[in-house]
Formats: C-alpha cells, sequence, structure tokens
C-alpha cells in the first residue's frame, strides 16, 4: 500500500463516488514508492461492493480523466491482468507512455 497514494486519493475531486472508490482500492493496492498495481477486475469489484462491469466503467472514468493509467499486459498471445499506474504527482512514475 502506498500512503502517500492513498492519501493523494482521498483528498481528489473525482465527480463520482463509485469512481473515488476506485481509486481509493487501486491507491490500497499501488506499490509504496511508482503507485503501480495489478489487481484483477475481480478483486476490485469485489472489494468496491460492484459488478465487474461498473468497476471497468469507473476505470475508464478514471483513466480519461488523468487520475489513473492503464497499461495492457500480454504474455504468449493471452491477455494478463492491466497494470494500473496511480498518478499521484509525489510517487516516482515508471510508466511508459507512448511518446517515449
Amino acid at each position: 500500500m502506498s500512503v502517500e497514494a492513498m492519501t493523494w486519493a482521498l483528498k481528489q475531486n473525482i465527480g463520482k463516488s463509485s469512481a473515488k472508490l476506485v481509486l481509493v482500492m487501486l491507491a490500497e493496492h499501488a506499490e509504496e514508492l511508482t503507485g503501480v498495481c495489478i489487481p484483477r477486475i475481480k478483486v476490485l469489484a469485489d472489494e468496491c461492493d460492484m459488478d465487474e462491469s461498473t468497476a471497468k466503467r469507473c476505470i475508464s472514468y478514471l483513466e480519461e480523466k488523468g487520475f489513473i493509467r492503464i497499461e495492457k499486459r500480454y504474455a504468449g498471445g493471452s491477455q494478463l491482468p492491466n497494470q494500473y499506474w496511480v498518478m499521484c504527482p509525489s510517487l516516482k512514475h515508471q510508466y511508459k507512455s507512448e511518446e517515449n
């Protein structure tokens, strides 16, 4: 858990309570220094007491608003769980943007 990411997430004005809850739970899963986490959608949905489709919509909303970044991961032609980056400004992000 990243305390910095949790504190940051709780202070954000998200505009949707369900999306804020997802952001807080992503911060709960986030690595302390980088803000990266790899929870499965089912885990997030269960923790947030919502269905998976709602959790996915919240994640899309958070990405669109710049609160998180998503990196799709694959191995051997199969998709692995996405990697999420909580974009707390004080963390040392190593997110590989498409511009890099």
